[in-house]
């Protein structure tokens, strides 16, 4: 799909710069054409230096303008139906690309569940309970914080919808982390900055 996608806007971009020249060319006929008694005149000035007959001239510029107009017309078809195709193409592309899951480092093992995944270091000391504490997920839909049967309406499994104080710890924590790295800013005689996404391979 990628290679013909690019196939098709290289061949559309000739087209195009084509159309922009016979364009000109089809202006300047059509002066030689409708350019009044004056330009005539002129035309057939320069003609006489090249030995042509003035009335022949003007029929050659008409046929040309003419043809050129008709080319056009099919160059602008061809476009219009490589643009088209080329739409169709990126949303194929896009779906595609949709379905492709994010690639894993490559020092991750491969696995067929959760149970294979390899610990890499752990901080601290788990607690230890007296009962059996339930999961974050079970008490978040307890308490009414966290909404998994809408999630999965809206995105899928392995997704929640954070609703009610849910939704306002959220968004406090999304307020809470950068006003502390202000501070630490601040603190340090540094300032805050927000860089653009891509880098140079140097960079």
């Amino acid at each position: 799909m990628d290679a013909e996608r690019r196939q098709i806007i290289t061949s559309i971009e000739r087209l195009k710069a084509e159309r922009n020249k016979s364009s000109e060319e089809i202006a300047r006929l059509g002066k030689i054409v409708h350019g009044g008694d004056r330009a005539r005149e002129q035309i057939k000035e320069q003609i006489k230096e090249h030995a042509a007959g003035h009335e022949e001239t003007l029929a050659a510029a008409m046929a040309e303008r003419d043809a050129l107009l008709a080319k056009m017309k099919t160059v602008s078809e061809e476009i219009k139906r490589g643009d088209e195709r080329i739409g169709e193409l990126d949303e194929r592309l896009k779906l595609f690309l949709m379905t492709i899951p994010n690639i894993p480092h490559a020092s991750v093992p491969v696995g067929t569940s959760a149970a294979d995944n390899v610990e890499v270091r752990r901080w601290g000391t788990p607690p230890k309970f007296d009962f059996a504490p339930k999961p974050h997920w079970e008490i978040g839909e307890g308490a009414g914080i966290l909404d998994f049967e809408a999630a999965i309406k809206i995105a899928g499994s392995r997704f929640a919808v954070y609703k009610g104080l849910g939704a306002r710890l959220e968004r406090a924590l999304a307020n809470f982390f950068p006003r502390c790295a202000h501070s630490r800013a601040r603190v340090h005689g540094s300032a805050a900055a927000v860089s653009g996404e891509l880098r140079l391979p140097d960079g």
